[in-house]
């Protein structure tokens, strides 16, 4: 086998042979074979020697292999291989130690991630190059490595290591490190940049040395070191006049500037210690003035400060010339000198204090309170002068609190002693301050003495605090009730002394017809004995000094016994009590002494002031005022008693002049009243119908002249009751219709709907205004309208103002007539009077009624065309309450008028109902409208007193027209004739209403109409209490004692109640026995009768019921001829229900007898 392998290797071996020859096997020839073995056999030698050579050579490169490793691994230099994408494949130990790295970590990254970013570029543009190069290229390039914990500069050179089949395989690197060479260059280029930098600065010194030497502001001069003088400056030779060539040694220098051969010795020590040092220095010796007096080239001298510098080769000296700060100095020293003399002569206390507290400055005042010098002070602290620690703390907490805020203080007042060993109040000013010559801070302190002021202030806070309490006192005593005024006054004793700090104080009344004096008010400390008792009708002689000096309206000051006369009752009590100081002040007006005022000191000596002295003579005029003011009082007592007992004589009078008249007065207009109503022919019915009128004119000035009586002896009080406004004012209207209807006026009422109907007032007093108004307005006014008219103003939510105006078309009243009209027992003139009558109260009593209701009767008036008399009253309202709407809401109704007034007022008040109207002006238009087919719910008809046979005929057609008839209403004046009263008789006619429209009456017969409900005609109507008593008879008992009385009020009431039964007594004792007897439906009773009153009898009564246990009184009516409210007030006290003035009115107590009956 090994054979046949050999020769297998040989025929490869000879093939081989052929093939690089070029011949082909199958073209050798027999003949060459032999050469070919030969030839092979050497190659095959050949081949065994290569063979053996190449074993050699491996071996050499096993050992190559093993040094390089050595060497690549231990270089001192780095080295680091990398392969084509820059990845580490290997790096030796220098490498790893440089960039701090471990192999391992190195050959998994890429050589860029050690490169510092700013060589990025430069790396790779090397790495480009070496692998594009064809050629070994020996190019380094120079980067900084990121090592672990610092940059470190190399050199790198690469070349790339080719693999067997010569491509190239690895880059391999070698990494110098040139830090330490970087360093070294740069700091070469920083040492040699130094150097230039320095030349270049030396150069611009030495320019800048010779334009200062050139420019500078002071005289400078270069000696060399043998005193010879090199050169001067422009400036030396301006402020001198000497140039260089003017002088060429010290020496010459010395006799030309220094004349003086004192003050050339004291610059040539000077100079010498400057020379005298090798080093180069600056001196100014401390023995040597820093400032040198020379001689100019022009002869004058000036002051310079001198300075002296050695320096190489050279001395340099400088001179700065200060001639003027040197005289401005001179100068401030003169003005010190001067502002010394200044502050001493100023009186203010001037110091200045270090921070430990001694004084630096004093003028001469501050230096006086101790009786030295300032030299002598200076240097010393306040201790040393008395001041307690105290005051020292506090002086020196202000001066620290200067130093340490660097501001201005100012103590308003603060105690410091005075020349004359006094605590004096001061004002200090204190603020920083720094010693001439001194860097110290000190402050400065000037100190004002304000004692004066501050006594002064003192005496002004007493004077005030002692004006307030006599402004006070004074006060008090102006409203005050007398029966206080005593209390008072020893009060402001009290309040006088203890501001005086006075020990006791008096006031003295004096009598100068018995000539003597009493303590009537005193005061006294509660350690001081009373001694009011003691002092009590003093002869005057006791006490002359007082007496005479009061008696001459002298204040009297005693501030020694001795200014008394031994034997006087002063000079013993000075001496006895100890007094020290004594203030008497005379009680005088209009040159008559009441009395003294008097303050004693007893603790203290006083000085009284004079403005305390002149403050006490205000208290002591303060005193006679009061005093005046209890005399006044007193008399202002006695008149009002005399004028009350003239009053009630008055109001007696009045009482039982009313009594005595209106007796009559009920018999004349009662019988009359009842004559009336009797069978009585054309002549008698006249003469009786004067009789009547004549009375109740009598009855009315009677009235108002009570009523004037009432209200200014101010007995009216009014009584604010919630109240129907209008209901108020119908019936004020309805008092005064029957007048106005039969002077043929239209009275118009005007409400606005809007006006809330309850209101807070008196409503009798409200009445009684409207019906003089309406009265007064109906007397003045011949024809045409009276018209009472109210508006609503809202205030707010439960507030407003009620106005109330009464208008007529009367005569009018003139511009010169209008300030007469509210004066009392007055009309606009005489003929008036004689004219219209009447007593002229009416207004004024309307007038003095809208006073006390808060208002003011106005009058607007044009002579011959007519007036407006107007008030307004402010008052709550009954927010809850308003004028109703009815239920006749879209109705129709037919309105037959032709007066504007009433379409006013009606148009008004169907407006607010929402009703529909349709308006005509003739009864023939409306019959028109009916027969057109229209349908009304109403027919409304104005009657003027003519064409009642249209109006039958209207009334009659509706009746045919219609077969449900409509509701005709009519409207007409109180005047009753046969046409009229024919009318109302009419059976086909609904309801007649008398003028003035009244709103409720109005409405509700609207409502009842349209129910179907029959309305009873107004005329000839009965009275329900009539009709109820027809059938069954009243028991009513009469008590009177005057016979005609009693007939009148029985006939009366049979006329009233036909079924009544009358019992009639003549006395109070009477009707008690009656009343026992048996029980009344009620009871008149008079007041004034025999045996018995009225009201004893009433009481009696009560008691009776109240033993019987009744539970329903007996109404008792008091008849009475006293009209005044006292007399009303006794008899509801007394028990009785109601009261009734006589004349009786039949009316009113046909409505009194309804009202308790019913």
């Amino acid at each position: 086998m090994e054979r046949q392998s050999k020769a297998t290797e040989l025929k490869k071996l000879i093939q081989d042979v052929l093939k690089s020859n070029g011949i082909a096997p199958e073209k050798l020839q027999r003949k060459s074979v032999k050469e070919i073995i030969e030839t092979v056999s050497i190659y095959q030698q050949e081949l065994e020697y290569q063979n053996q050579e190449l074993l050699r050579i491996q071996n050499i490169l096993t050992t190559s292999e093993a040094k390089y490793a050595s060497l690549f691994y231990n270089a001192p230099v780095g080295y680091v291989i990398v392969d084509s994408e820059k990845n580490i494949v290997n790096a030796n130990n220098a490498f790893v130690q440089l960039v701090g790295k471990s192999k391992q970590a190195l050959q998994r990254i890429k050589i860029t991630e050690l490169i510092h970013p700013s060589y990025q570029d430069s790396f790779y543009l090397y790495f480009q190059k070496q692998i594009h190069a064809q050629t070994i290229i020996t190019d380094t390039v120079e980067i900084v490595l990121l090592a672990e914990d610092k940059h470190v500069y190399v050199s790198l050179h690469a070349h790339y290591q080719f693999d067997e089949s010569l491509q190239r395989k690895e880059l391999f690197i070698t990494v110098n490190d040139i830090t330490a060479f970087k360093q070294n260059e740069i700091i070469q280029k920083e040492v040699q940049l130094t150097l230039e930098k320095t030349k270049q600065e030396a150069e611009i010194n030495a320019n800048n040395y010779k334009k200062l030497f050139d420019i500078s502001a002071i005289g400078i001069l270069t000696i060399d070191y043998d005193f010879k003088i090199l050169a001067v400056n422009l400036r030396y030779t301006q402020i001198t006049g000497y140039a260089s060539n003017d002088i060429t040694d010290i020496d010459e220098w010395m006799h030309l500037t220094l004349p003086d051969a004192i003050a050339r010795q004291d610059f040539r020590n000077w100079w010498q210690q400057i020379t005298k040092h090798e080093e180069q220095l600056s001196v100014t010796p401390t023995d040597y003035e820093p400032e040198i007096r020379l001689r100019c080239k022009n002869g004058t001298f000036k002051y310079f400060e001198i300075t002296a510098v050695k320096t190489i080769g050279c001395y340099i000296v400088t001179l700065n010339d200060v001639t003027k700060r040197t005289q401005a100095e001179n100068q401030r020293h003169l003005v010190t000198q001067q502002l010394r003399q200044i502050i001493d002569l100023v009186p203010s206390y001037i110091y200045a204090r270090d921070a430990t507290g001694k004084f630096v400055l004093v003028n001469q005042a501050a230096a006086d309170v101790f009786g030295l010098s300032p030299e002598q002070i200076i240097g010393k602290t306040d201790e040393a002068y008395g001041a307690t620690p105290e005051q020292i703390e506090a002086y020196l907490a202000s001066d620290r609190q200067v130093l340490q805020s660097g501001e201005n203080i100012m103590i308003k007042e603060e105690q410091i002693l005075r020349k004359d060993g006094s605590l004096g109040w001061f004002q200090t000013a204190k603020m920083p301050f720094n010693l001439l010559g001194s860097a110290e801070p000190a402050v400065l302190g000037v100190s004002n003495d304000i004692t004066n002021l501050k006594e002064a202030e003192t005496a002004l806070t007493q004077q005030v605090l002692l004006q307030s309490i006599l402004t006070k006192i004074a006060s008090q005593y102006i409203n005050m009730p007398l029966e206080m005024v005593n209390e008072a006054i020893n009060e402001s004793l009290n309040q006088i002394g203890s501001f005086l700090e006075c020990d006791s104080a008096y006031v003295q009344r004096y009598n100068w017809a018995e000539e003597t004096f009493s303590v009537t008010h005193e005061w006294a400390k509660s350690n001081e004995v009373s001694r009011l008792s003691d002092f009590q009708h003093i002869p005057f002689h006791k006490v002359q000094p007082w007496i005479d000096a009061h008696l001459k309206g002298d204040v009297l000051i005693i501030e020694n016994a001795t200014q008394l006369p031994a034997d006087s009752l002063g000079r013993q009590l000075f001496e006895q009590s100890g007094l020290k100081f004594h203030l008497s002040i005379p009680i005088t007006l209009n040159e008559y002494c009441w009395g003294s005022v008097s303050f004693n000191f007893v603790t203290n000596n006083h000085k009284i002031t004079p403005t305390e002295k002149n403050l006490m003579s205000i208290y002591a005029q303060i005193l006679v005022n009061i005093f005046q003011r209890i005399e006044l009082e007193n008399k202002l007592v006695e008149e009002r008693e005399k004028a009350y007992a003239a009053t009630k004589f008055k109001s007696a009078f009045l009482a039982n002049m009313s009594h005595e008249i209106r007796t009559p007065m009920n018999g004349v207009i009662g019988f009359t009243d009842l004559l009336l109503h009797t069978p009585l022919n054309k002549t008698q019915q006249q003469f009786v119908e004067n009789i009547h009128i004549a009375g109740k004119s009598l009855l009315s000035i009677i009235n108002d002249i009570l009523d004037f009586s009432k209200i200014e002896a101010g007995k009216v009080i009014l009584e604010a009751l919630p109240s129907d406004i209008v209901q108020i004012v119908e019936e004020a209207s309805d008092t005064l219709k029957h007048q106005a209807a039969n002077k043929k006026l239209k009275l118009l009422i005007q409400l606005p709907v809007n006006m809330p109907p309850i209101a807070t007032v008196d409503p009798l007093r409200l009445k009684q205004i409207l019906v003089n108004l309406l009265s007064n307005a109906i007397k003045f006014t011949h024809h045409g309208e009276v018209v009472l008219k109210v508006i609503f103003t809202p205030i707010n939510q439960s507030e407003g103002v009620y106005h109330f105006a009464v208008s007529d078309t009367g005569i009018g009243i003139k511009p010169e007539q209008m300030n007469q009209l509210f004066q009392s027992f007055t009309q606009a003139d005489s003929s008036t009077t004689r004219k219209f009558g009447g007593t002229g109260l009416g207004l004024a009593i309307s007038n003095m009624l809208a006073h006390k209701m808060n208002s003011n009767i106005l009058v607007d008036s044009t002579y011959g065309i007519g007036s407006t008399f107007q008030f307004a009253i402010t008052t709550t309202f009954d927010t809850a309450t308003h004028l109703p709407k009815g239920t006749i809401q879209h109705k129709k109704l037919l309105l037959v008028n032709n007066d504007a007034s009433i379409h006013e007022v009606l148009d008004q008040y169907l407006h607010y109902w929402q009703v529909d109207v349709t308006s005509c002006l003739t009864v023939n238009e409306a019959a028109t409208m009916l027969q057109s087919g229209s349908h009304y719910d109403w027919i409304l008809l104005n009657y003027d007193g003519n064409d009642v046979d249209g109006v039958q005929k209207l009334v009659r057609n509706t009746a045919s027209l219609y077969t449900k008839p409509i509701p005709i209403i009519v409207l007409h004046d109180v005047v009753i004739d046969e046409a009229l009263y024919e009318l109302c008789s009419y059976e086909l006619l609904y309801c007649n209403l008398l003028k003035p429209i009244k709103f409720a009456q109005l409405l509700q017969v609207l409502e009842n109409a349209t129910s179907l409900k029959t309305e009873v005609s107004q005329l000839g109507s009965t009275s329900k209490m009539q009709e109820k008593y027809e059938k069954q008879a009243p028991v009513i008992l009469v008590a009177e004692d005057v016979e005609m009385n009693m007939l009148l009020i029985t006939t009366v009431l049979k006329n009233l109640f036909p079924a009544a039964v009358v019992v009639g007594v003549a006395n109070g004792f009477e009707a008690v026995e009656a009343f026992k007897k048996q029980r009344f439906n009620c009871i008149l009773m008079d007041v004034q009768m025999p045996e018995m009153d009225g009201l004893e009898a009433t009481a009696c009564i009560r008691k009776i019921e109240c033993l019987n246990n009744d539970v329903t009184p007996t109404p008792i009516v008091a008849l009475t001829a006293g009209a005044t409210s006292d007399e009303k007030e006794k008899c509801i006290a007394a028990g009785m229900n109601d009261f009734l003035t006589k004349p009786i009115e039949t009316e009113k107590l046909r409505f009194l007898l309804e009202a308790h009956l019913a």
